[in-house]
């Protein structure tokens, strides 16, 4: 079996930064972190905030309509539905 941990980069530890021109946009436009939204049903959720706190505000447990993750305020844009392999196939299939 495969080390899971190797698949995955390590988080910086330096908050993100979107530049151009050499200049940080999201300071400029005062652009603030996410915060992550995780779905109430999630049983075993990802450690988003504790892996990235430079990246990312915060997260909080909310019941989602579509998804198991998403960002505050893109709840009707952006959602992440996590699969196993095995849940992958099973859709797949049926």
């Amino acid at each position: 079996m495969t080390d899971q941990s190797a698949r995955f980069v390590s988080a910086s530890a330096r908050r993100l930064q979107v530049t151009r021109n050499g200049r940080s946009i999201l300071r400029i436009a005062g652009v603030p972190k996410p915060v992550v939204l995780e779905d109430t049903r999630e049983k075993q959720p990802l450690p988003l905030f504790a892996n990235h706190p430079n990246w990312i505000a915060g997260e909080r447990r909310k019941s989602l309509k579509t998804g198991d993750y998403t960002v505050e305020e893109m709840e009707a844009t952006l959602c992440l539905e996590r699969k196993s392999l095995a849940d992958t196939v099973v859709c797949a299939v049926t």
